[in-house]
């Protein structure tokens, strides 16, 4: 594994800052909980992972029809590929 030196830190943080003003947060419903509860039996998930990836499937009103979907845990990006993400690995 790669160790950040400061220099990327201090990037990473002023790209994370942009970003965040950009992004749409979706509050977990009733409806995606009870989406994202199925999710760990179905693609074998963690919790988390699975109200992301439920988070990103309502986003997209449950047709990801070739929408980005970005993470670095493998398994959570298979999971989104077999529902119809487009998958970016970082």
């Amino acid at each position: 594994m790669r160790q950040i030196i400061a220099k990327d830190a201090s990037g990473a943080l002023v790209q994370l800052d942009n970003l965040t003003r950009q992004w749409q947060e979706i509050e977990p419903s009733d409806s995606l909980r009870e989406f994202a509860e199925g999710l760990p039996a179905s693609y074998g998930l963690r919790a988390a992972d699975a109200f992301q990836l439920a988070a990103a499937s309502t986003w997209t009103m449950h047709r990801p029809a070739d929408r980005p979907f970005i993470s670095a845990d493998q398994k959570l990006l298979d999971a989104a590929r077999r529902m119809g993400f487009r998958t970016i690995a970082i």
